[in-house]
């Protein structure tokens, strides 16, 4: 959302934003915060509350500033178009993955809805505000003016769980700031590694059944036993946190994308296709639809012999997949992205 509010802002729209929490800045765009109260609870339990404090807040400022159109997305969303919809402004709903109705982010059916038998231990213990928290967005989602989705994964898990239709807007990125000149080419990558199910211990058996490539992760791990691996293994360099990504794009030759769950649409791909960079992923969610003809998938994702092969396939023949890697980068085009934005939200003000 940063990135669609100042892409707004350079093309001359007035764009301000509210957050509930402060730590957020973009560029010169106002952001005011709308303070809630921390409580200590369960997450759901958390996220329920949440929505019951943010709502009648939201409806307050946006009466007070009377926009033309709110734009919302990820952990506030439902509430915020409900705030909206309640001070009559039109509203649309961006969604990038399914952070916010992801109950179980090992269920991997479509129809996201949950169900007491397929929940997590601590969401059955929660199940009263589980099911009052997919009736909110069951209700609210339909309400907005519009629903924009990163991925057809994305759209086909709406339509089925809400009965919500919603438009496909690709994970945009801006060339310029991610494109780097002077590639080495030496080390095959992974972005991310702060969670168990984004496959960090998939990324390390690799890396340690290929000792004679070199391998990188970028980022900081999620537990102390993965980081230790990983800097005890003589070919994997961890870089920690990085500010500028050009840096580690400018030393992989391959990213891996071994992530057990349903990622909506990784910006790690459409980044790795800016430079001419293959990618190797797995089938979940959205990731097969953004790699397209510019890597290969694996399934299942344990099988770590054909992560290998699959691997060796990618560098034996690596002219050609990068140059599939470019040209689908176009279809992560920041300037088309927003231009369907633009349009998006003048019908929803006409």
């Amino acid at each position: 959302m940063p990135l669609v509010a100042t892409e707004l802002s350079n093309r001359g729209h007035d764009v301000s934003g509210v957050q509930y929490k402060q730590g957020e800045t973009i560029g010169s765009i106002p952001i005011d915060t709308l303070s809630t109260a921390a409580v200590r609870t369960p997450y759901w339990a958390g996220q329920w509350l949440l929505y019951r404090k943010w709502e009648p807040k939201v409806k307050a400022y946006v009466c007070g500033k009377n926009p033309d159109i709110v734009i919302t997305d990820r952990r506030c969303m439902v509430p915020t178009i409900r705030g909206a919809v309640s001070a009559g402004t039109p509203v649309l709903g961006v969604v990038p993955g399914l952070g916010f109705t992801r109950f179980n982010p090992r269920y991997l059916q479509p129809d996201k809805t949950p169900t007491f038998r397929h929940l997590p231990r601590s969401a059955q213990l929660q199940y009263p505000f589980v099911r009052s928290l997919h009736n909110q967005h069951d209700q609210w989602l339909k309400r907005a003016d519009n629903v924009l989705v990163v991925s057809e994964f994305l759209q086909t898990c709406l339509r089925r769980t809400y009965g919500v239709d919603s438009e496909v807007v690709r994970t945009p990125v801006v060339p310029e700031t991610i494109r780097v000149d002077d590639h080495h080419r030496n080390a095959i990558a992974m972005i991310n590694p702060r969670r168990e199910l984004k496959g960090v211990h998939i990324f390390l058996d690799i890396a340690e059944s290929m000792p004679d490539r070199e391998f990188l992760v970028a980022g900081e791990f999620g537990s102390e036993e993965h980081k230790n691996r990983a800097t005890a293994l003589p070919n994997v360099t961890c870089l920690g946190w990085v500010e500028d990504m050009r840096a580690v794009y400018s030393e992989t030759s391959l990213v891996i994308v071994p992530s057990l769950v349903e990622e909506g649409g990784p910006r790690v791909i459409c980044e790795a296709f800016v430079n001419g960079i293959p990618v190797a992923g797995t089938t979940r969610g959205g990731i097969p639809e953004f790699i397209g003809d510019g890597g290969e998938t694996v399934d299942p994702p344990q099988d770590i012999s054909q992560w290998i092969s699959t691997i060796e396939e990618i560098i034996t023949n690596y002219e050609r997949y990068s140059r599939n890697a470019a040209d689908r980068a176009k279809l992560f085009n920041i300037d088309t992205a927003i231009s369907t934005i633009e349009t998006v939200c003048r019908n929803a003000i006409q």
